[in-house]
């Protein structure tokens, strides 16, 4: 969904920048751009009679319910300093950075003016922090190609590349130490 939105921002900017009405033939392509969607929805609704099953699973199974998100930031800096496990308080710890990674993305896309970028990256943040604590925010950072676009075009301008073997060295330590919790039945992000 919040790719639909990303992409009807990026096609109303491009229409404007060209002097083109908004409102033209190309919008009877949306219904089947959100017909996946659609479909999804359909589905949980005939299969279980709830539209929003997904949510109520959640809730049940991991006690995710939607909160502010300076009560998701307090609940998830709580975990981060008492949860069960150090494997917890470590996951816990790598959802905060990468709420600041994608923050600090929107602040730095949003100086750029790259909206449907904005769009995209701000809708998940704002989906990700508002959930009881932070819990798959590092994990559902995976499909925020705008992120990884952004870290790529900024490594590899003169000016940063200083920052190339940083960021590859603390990616390749984030994996290691994933895979390897995760290998020996941790729970990992």
């Amino acid at each position: 969904m919040f790719l639909v939105a990303a992409l009807l921002v990026m096609y109303v900017q491009r229409r404007r920048r060209a002097g083109a009405p908004v409102i033209a033939p190309t919008l009877l392509w949306l219904p089947l751009a959100c017909s996946g969607i659609a479909a999804y929805f359909a589905y949980l609704t005939i299969r279980t009679g709830d539209l929003l099953a997904w949510s109520h699973a959640q809730t049940l199974g991991w006690g995710r319910t939607l909160h502010w998100p300076w009560e998701a930031f307090y609940q998830t800096t709580g975990r981060v300093l008492f949860a069960s496990t150090p494997d917890r308080r470590f996951q816990f710890a790598i959802d905060l950075l990468f709420a600041a990674v994608i923050m600090t993305a929107v602040i730095v896309l949003t100086r750029q003016k790259q909206w449907p970028e904005v769009t995209y990256l701000g809708l998940t943040l704002i989906a990700l922090t508002t959930s009881s604590t932070y819990v798959s925010l590092a994990r559902n950072s995976l499909t925020l190609f705008p992120l990884t676009i952004l870290i790529a075009v900024t490594i590899t301008h003169p000016p940063h590349r200083a920052m190339k073997p940083v960021i590859l060295t603390a990616w390749w330590t984030l994996f290691a130490v994933n895979t390897t919790l995760f290998a020996f039945g941790y729970w990992t992000d």
